[in-house]
């Protein structure tokens, strides 16, 4: 049974990410390192639970004028500060791939993640607190934590998958490795 987790809360950083930063402490990897590892993956040097990226919230927040836009700010904060963010990491790993295609049909980049699921009870509530305040329908979440990255990508230092919700998790290529 692994242990729950109390994590600081999470707090917007540049760009409006929202996420939970994690130490490599807080995350043990041992019992998969060498199968993560055997199929060529390497680890994650972030880990971290998004929580909202800002793809998902700067169209929605943007359409907004400056003074209800820090109203806003301000519900969201108090809102993050009343969650309970505490997580249990799941003894789950999936292998979630992903392939884009240039217009030509060759591949522009291939990545895939390497991820331990986490059962995080009052994310998707306070999703459904959040959508209230932004008057959005913003996708319950798949809380998950990226342990190890591979492929190839335009940028070098990214290879993770952003994985946003329950319905992008499915579309994906998964493999359940336990």
């Amino acid at each position: 049974m692994e242990k729950t987790i109390h994590p600081q809360n999470p707090a917007f950083c540049k760009d409006y990410y929202l996420g939970i930063e994690l130490t490599k402490k807080q995350v043990d990897i041992s019992d998969v390192e060498k199968i993560a590892r055997k199929k060529g993956f390497r680890e994650q040097d972030h880990r971290h639970i998004t929580i909202l990226n800002e793809k998902t919230f700067l169209p929605l927040f943007n359409k907004f004028d400056k003074s209800k836009q820090k109203k806003i700010l301000h519900e969201i904060d108090s809102l993050i500060k009343k969650t309970d963010w505490n997580f249990t990491p799941k003894d789950i790993y999936y292998v979630a791939g992903r392939v884009s295609a240039n217009t030509d049909g060759t591949v522009e980049e291939s990545r895939e993640s390497f991820i331990r699921s986490v059962e995080m009870p009052s994310i998707n509530t306070f999703i459904i607190k959040l959508n209230k305040i932004l008057q959005a329908d913003i996708p319950l979440r798949f809380p998950h934590i990226t342990l190890f990255t591979k492929g190839e990508g335009k940028s070098p230092k990214f290879y993770g998958i952003p994985i946003s919700s329950k319905e992008e998790f499915k579309k994906l290529k998964t493999k359940k490795i336990r």
